[in-house]
């Protein structure tokens, strides 16, 4: 069967909008037909009017299962674009789903078509938990503009432009793609056990070059998302109290499963006391950013404190873990002081993972603090390294103003090149 004319789809897509029955054939022919038959048919699908998405929703699970199974990029493609167009409400949000949006987004050798659209539909689905929409932002980070092309390089950037914006209503009830509670789902699996039923070769294969310090074997390859939901169904259990004592820990994911499980400590107290803990055993980049308690912003005073020790430490991830409590709390009018940016220019380390941490605060101040962090740009008080990545990182920031970046670019050379 010979592809369509583009107004011979607009032709059936119209005939079909007025017909239920030709609804279903085009449907069936979309799911049942092989090659450029099934191909034609999921294009003129995506040619119907809005109102025709109720009949689409409720086709969502042979849509999502003809998206993941889908041997020619064409169906793919086809398939997301008719599920991108729907509602994605906390209860149609599907792990698989988005497990898939999340890999093929960061695979280079996918259909830039592809990636655009799992971009957004990861989006559409993230933004129901603050936890996803951030890993889906460090996702993206990931990504060198650079190197995308147009579409995918506009997707990205209108996502981490929007994605701090949406919010999860306070005490709504979460559940999974198939409306089951979280905690309906434990299994009698032990933790490591469990970890290696959602493992994923390919994703494995995928964070071992990010890790470079870490044994290839100590990754499992479980993606962020399942993880986190493993956490929250973990809560507060007895199973939860017995692997957070269980330190140290053999595996990757089994430092980020704590991590998550600390995150989710209401008590501020209890949290330092967790915290002062696990810290000694963080062995990586990910772990330590990804180790964000939300409790510890809500008692910020007392914090302080504890935030000028774990900087002073002499282990790696917790001098870096304090500096990024310093930049997530400390840098916004209400909080700031000038003498923090002393305390992390002051730090003198050789550590790759410290140093990068030092540059990304003096971005991140650069944004929120000019006044006072633009002269530490070019009169000597910060190393020469981080100096110079802190003005890279802060070129690349969207919350610098264009004057401001205008300013940067005009710095001496030497302050933008690696040495």
């Amino acid at each position: 069967m010979e592809s369509l004319h583009i107004d011979d789809v607009k032709a059936l897509a119209m005939s079909a909008h007025g017909d239920a029955r030709a609804r279903r054939s085009l449907f069936a022919d979309a799911l049942e037909g092989e090659g450029r038959r099934s191909a034609n048919a999921l294009w003129a699908l995506t040619h119907l009017p809005s109102q025709d998405d109720v009949f689409i929703a409720e086709h969502r699970r042979e849509l999502t299962a003809l998206a993941l199974g889908a041997a020619d990029v064409t169906r793919r493609r086809l398939a997301l674009t008719l599920l991108e167009r729907l509602e994605w409400g906390v209860d149609q949000v599907d792990t698989a789903l988005l497990d898939f949006c999340l890999g093929h987004l960061m695979d280079p050798s996918e259909a830039v078509g592809v990636r655009a659209l799992c971009a957004k539909l990861a989006y559409r689905q993230c933004c129901h938990y603050p936890e996803l929409l951030g890993e889906l932002r460090q996702s993206l980070l990931m990504l060198d503009p650079a190197l995308l092309k147009p579409g995918l390089k506009h997707v990205r950037n209108k996502i981490l432009e929007g994605s701090g914006e949406r919010r999860v209503e306070s005490g709504e009830r979460r559940t999974t793609r198939c409306g089951r509670p979280l905690s309906t789902l434990r299994s009698p699996l032990s933790t490591p056990d469990r970890l290696f039923s959602l493992r994923d070769e390919k994703y494995a294969a995928f964070q071992r070059p990010l890790l470079p310090n870490l044994a290839p074997e100590s990754i499992i390859g479980v993606r962020t998302p399942a993880l986190r939901l493993l956490a929250k169904e973990l809560r507060g259990s007895a199973e939860a109290e017995a692997f957070l004592a269980a330190l140290p820990h053999r595996y990757f994911e089994e430092n980020q499963l704590h991590a998550f499980l600390v995150a989710q400590e209401k008590d501020y107290r209890r949290c330092i006391e967790r915290l002062e803990r696990f810290l000694p055993f963080v062995d990586n980049w990910a772990t330590c950013d990804q180790l964000s308690p939300r409790v510890l912003g809500r008692h910020r005073a007392e914090l302080l404190p504890e935030v000028r020790r774990w900087m002073a430490s002499g282990h790696e991830y917790t001098c870096r873990f304090g500096i990024g409590m310093l930049m997530r709390y400390y840098l916004e009018d209400n909080t700031f002081s000038e003498e923090y940016l002393r305390w992390v220019a002051a730090i003198d380390r050789e550590e790759y993972y410290v140093r990068m941490m030092q540059a990304w605060f003096f971005a991140t101040a650069l944004a929120k603090q000019w006044s006072a962090s633009e002269p530490y740009m070019h009169d000597g008080r910060l190393p020469d390294w981080v100096r110079r990545k802190a003005i890279q990182k802060a070129l690349e920031s969207f919350r610098i103003p264009a004057e401001h970046k205008a300013h940067l670019r005009g710095l001496s050379f030497s302050a933008l090149r690696d040495p």
